[in-house]
């Protein structure tokens, strides 16, 4: 098993920074999720983790002794008057062959041993990826899940301790992608190669990863288990990457005696340092509808939304400019219809708090509340 040491590292195109001083690490065997919109820098990140750009300051370690990296690129083209099976074998004929046995016709007389090694090599890979029905066909007449499953097979086959796949499912539909991670993710299990995948497609990257890394403006803005960034994110630009429904705001304001109020309402007292303005965050978790009308809070219902298995509620407050989103109670038959008034609390123990700038206010302890103590 592979693994990479990032350290510091910087690069810019121009006027233009793709990357200020990041520092990943990627431990051996492990599944890395790089998730950021377009402009993060999630390719060149990968590109020099392959080598095949230069940072301008900083350094890449892959191991000691260094290791063997492959990259794919999801849109890269492929050949489109080649066979899947002469693809395949080109870069086993490159790795175990020299020149003179790569010549037409010569492989067999001058290495057949490992002639007949590159041709098993390659027919495994193919029947781990599916591919064996379509060996003799050309890329080009392939559908876009066999045209990945083809540079999967063409990346792996050389058996590398370290790949990097950059926005590999993007030529996909929706509907075939969580069939062919779980099939990667398996891949991976069997192969213990280390895998880091870049994508601004949240649901993509949580599938596929063990941790996650997020980036921004070329910037590293955290990393860890995607659930540990998920409920406790250091920041509002990692709050609203994560979560499905997403995160919705509402302003608030703790008081000298660390109450937090919104709309008017107290919802809860903190430990807090001082009298603030806050952003706060709240998940569906943290808004609980009242089933007795004895809510706090109340709004009307605008929309639903699935999300999965899961219906949510998309609920305006009352005469302000705000929304909540809350999960639907399990019984369908409790379902408040669109444009029905609901009431309901919010558990502050699930709020989170940023700062005017976007920084995560963590406040140690919740002293008392009104509904949940």
């Amino acid at each position: 098993m592979g693994s990479l040491r990032i350290s510091k590292i910087c690069k810019s195109f121009g006027p233009a920074f793709a990357l200020k001083d990041v520092t990943l690490t990627v431990a051996p065997g492990q599944r890395l999720g790089v998730l950021g919109p377009e402009g993060a820098g999630k390719s060149t990140l990968l590109q020099i983790a392959a080598g095949l750009i230069e940072p301008e300051f900083g350094t890449v370690e892959r191991g000691d002794p260094p290791c063997q990296v492959a990259y794919l690129c999801g849109d890269a083209p492929l050949p489109p008057r080649d066979s899947c099976e002469r693809i395949l074998l080109r870069p086993l004929r490159r790795q175990l062959l020299n020149w003179p046995e790569r010549l037409p016709g010569l492989a067999a007389v001058l290495a057949p041993g490992r002639s007949m090694d590159i041709v098993i090599k390659m027919q495994v890979m193919a029947l781990r990826l599916g591919l064996q029905p379509h060996l003799g066909q050309r890329a080009a007449n392939l559908g876009p899940e066999d045209r990945l499953r083809l540079r999967l097979a063409e990346a792996l086959v050389c058996e590398p301790d370290v790949l990097l796949l950059d926005e590999p499912l993007a030529e996909l539909p929706r509907e075939a992608r969580p069939a062919l991670l779980a099939d990667l993710v398996a891949l991976q299990r069997d192969l213990g190669v280390t895998m880091l995948l870049a994508s601004r497609d949240e649901t993509d990257v949580r599938a596929f990863s063990t941790c996650l890394a997020v980036l921004k403006d070329g910037r590293l803005l955290q990393s860890g288990p995607p659930d540990a960034l998920h409920d406790d994110p250091d920041n509002l630009d990692v709050a609203r990457m994560l979560g499905k429904p997403p995160i919705c705001l509402l302003p608030g304001v703790l008081d000298r005696t660390g109450t937090l109020t919104l709309s008017g309402q107290p919802v809860g007292r903190f430990r807090a340092p001082t009298a603030t303005p806050v952003q706060v965050g709240l998940r569906p978790e943290a808004v609980r509808i009242s089933a007795t009308g004895a809510g706090a809070f109340s709004g009307i219902v605008v929309d639903h939304q699935r999300v999965g298995l899961d219906l949510f509620l998309h609920i305006d407050l009352s005469d302000q400019d705000l929304r909540v989103i809350a999960r639907a109670p399990q019984d369908p038959r409790a379902w408040p219809p669109i444009e029905a008034r609901v009431r309901f609390d919010l558990d502050p123990r699930e709020l989170l708090l940023f700062e005017q700038n976007g920084a995560r206010l963590r406040l140690p302890e919740l002293l008392a509340d009104r509904t949940f103590a």
